[in-house]
C-alpha cells in the first residue's frame, strides 16, 4: 500500500492503514515514519497552534470576532443581523425593528400634546374680593291731611236713663259720673269717628351693587413635550458561526 500524501488518506479502522501486517516494510518504513510526523504537525497546526474548535456538525456559537473559525461558517440570516441577544432557553427570536435603528434614534412618543380636563391634577383657583356694598335712597314721605286723612264726621247723642237703684251703679249711659241715689242720671251714647289715615309708599329703595367678585385662572392651557434621550448604549458585534 502507498504512503498516505494527507491525513484524510487515514481510516478509523487501524487494520485499513499501512503498512499492512502482509506488507515487507523495507525501504517504505523511513516514508512511514516521515508520513506519521507531518500528520501530527497537521494536527497540531489545525487544532492546538491555530485553536480551531472542534464541536459536532451543527454546533451555534456566539464569538466575538468578524470571522468564523477553520471548520465554522458565519449564520447571516435577516433575523439575525442588527439584533440584541436575549438569553432564553429554546432558540426563539422575534421583533421587527433593527436594533440600531432603536438604540441611536428611536421615537418613544408625539410631542405637542395638549391635556385633557380629566387628565389634570386635582388644583385650586385663587378668589379677588375687593368688597362691595349697598346705598339706601329715602326721599321721604308724609300722610297729608287732606288727601290721605279721611273725616267723615262724628257725634255723641243724649240718652236718659232710669232712676239710679243705687249708689256707684247707673242704667245705659255713657257717663263717667255716678248721680246720686234715686236721681235720674244722664248719658252720652257713643258713636265711632271714622276717622282713617291712608297710607303712603315710604319710596324708600336699596340699589345693588356689582360684588367684583373673581376666580383667577390656573395653568396656561398650551401643549406640552415630553422630552427624550436616545439610548445609545454600548454594545459589541458578534457572529453566530456553525460547526461545518
Amino acid at each position: 500500500m502507498p504512503i498516505p500524501q494527507s491525513i484524510t488518506d487515514l481510516n478509523t479502522n487501524p487494520n485499513n492503514n499501512s503498512p499492512q501486517g502482509s506488507e515487507a516494510v523495507g525501504p517504505n518504513a523511513n516514508g512511514y515514519i516521515q508520513t506519521l510526523s507531518a500528520f501530527i504537525r497537521q494536527l497540531y497546526d489545525s487544532k492546538v497552534g491555530k485553536g480551531t474548535l472542534d464541536a459536532p456538525k451543527g454546533t451555534r456559537l456566539v464569538l466575538q470576532q468578524a470571522s468564523a473559525p477553520t471548520g465554522w461558517t458565519v449564520d447571516t440570516a435577516d433575523w439575525l443581523t442588527d439584533c440584541a441577544m436575549r438569553f432564553s432557553p429554546g432558540g426563539n427570536h422575534g421583533g421587527v425593528t433593527a436594533w440600531s435603528a432603536w438604540n441611536f434614534g428611536g421615537t418613544f412618543t408625539t410631542d405637542g400634546r395638549a391635556l385633557t380636563p380629566a387628565q389634570m391634577p386635582v388644583h385650586g383657583h385663587g378668589v379677588n374680593d375687593p368688597g362691595h356694598g349697598h346705598q339706601v335712597n329715602d326721599p321721604g314721605h308724609a300722610h297729608g291731611a287732606n288727601a290721605w286723612v279721611s273725616d267723615p264726621g262724628h257725634a255723641h247723642g243724649m240718652q236718659k236713663g232710669a232712676s239710679d237703684t243705687g249708689a256707684g251703679s247707673f242704667v245705659n249711659s255713657d257717663s263717667r259720673n255716678d248721680a246720686p241715689p234715686g236721681a235720674t242720671e244722664v248719658g252720652y251714647t257713643g258713636i265711632s269717628v271714622g276717622v282713617s289715615v291712608h297710607g303712603s309708599g315710604t319710596g324708600i329703595w336699596v340699589s345693588g351693587s356689582g360684588t367684583g367678585i373673581s376666580i383667577q385662572n390656573s395653568g396656561s392651557g398650551q401643549a406640552h413635550d415630553h422630552t427624550y434621550k436616545t439610548p445609545q448604549v454600548k454594545y459589541a458585534d458578534c457572529i453566530v458561526a456553525v460547526k461545518s
